[in-house]
């Protein structure tokens, strides 16, 4: 190989991973920017399925279990946040005056399947001696179910704003 081949080689192997790196961070940004679409859940099995994750999410916090909340964040949100054992529990101080969680809303990310976005209330025991009222607060996340497996894990994001756009 003469030299002149050899910088026409060079040349467009330099250009030709610019381009595939172009690519690979254009189809990256398409997919970050991918708009959600979300639709009610009609199924009573998967509505309770998934009330059911978060209330079993809800009472690993009151228990304190770091490990065990900390298995059930999703991984991905675990990387992007620096999401350790130790600090899993952070930011749920509040939780642990409640004592269930009851769902109003369930939507299901079409774009990925298994994938709900759900809000409802932490509710804390009810008072008999006044109204038979309790205290209550909003409460959102994201549960992703994995039927081939019959696991789930959490992304402890508010999404509440989200689904009241909707």
């Amino acid at each position: 190989m003469d030299k002149t081949s050899f910088k026409i080689f060079i040349t467009a192997l330099v250009l030709s991973i610019i381009i595939f790196m172009g690519l690979l961070l254009l189809t990256r940004h398409i997919d970050n920017n991918q708009e959600v679409k979300l639709e009610y859940v009609t199924s009573p099995n998967i509505f309770y399925t998934v009330e059911n994750c978060v209330n079993k999410y809800i009472q690993l916090i009151q228990s304190n279990n770091r490990e065990a909340v900390y298995n059930l964040i999703d991984e991905k949100y675990k990387e992007e946040h620096k999401i350790t054992i130790y600090n899993a529990i952070a930011n749920n101080d509040a939780i642990e005056e409640y004592s269930t969680f009851v769902a109003q809303k369930i939507l299901e990310d079409k774009n990925n399947k298994n994938t709900y976005y759900v809000k409802g209330f932490l509710e804390g025991p009810i008072n008999i001696d006044e109204d038979y009222t309790g205290k209550r607060t909003a409460y959102s996340l994201i549960v992703k179910l994995n039927f081939s497996n019959y696991t789930y894990s959490i992304i402890p994001e508010r999404v509440g704003a989200l689904i009241d756009e909707i």
